[in-house]
């Protein structure tokens, strides 16, 4: 159940800036004090992932190491859920105006 609502958060919050996300890539902590973690490791960048910024640059390839998300479950509507990325790499190219 729980495994369900977190991968339609991850999917809500960072959809349109990752690639699908298998499930061992993923590592669920669902109560760690008084929130819930999710862990993503090794996800790739969609190649739209600046489209929406209207930025003179795209994403050829790119990757993060870890994308790390803290989930205050009990207060899901109210309280910030955290996002934590590390390890961006990405190759890019400038758009032609």
């Amino acid at each position: 159940m729980f495994e369900k609502a977190a991968a339609q958060l991850v999917d809500k919050i960072c959809g349109s800036f990752i690639q699908d996300v298998d499930a061992e890539q993923m590592k669920i902590s669902m109560w760690k004090g008084n929130a819930g973690e999710v862990e993503l490791n090794n996800v790739r960048l969609k190649q739209s992932a600046l489209d929406e910024f209207n930025l003179p640059v795209a994403v050829k390839s790119g990757q993060m190491a870890n994308i790390h998300f803290k989930i205050p479950w009990n207060s899901l509507g109210s309280s910030p859920v955290t996002v934590t990325v590390r390890g961006v790499e990405a190759v890019g190219s400038l758009l032609s105006t």
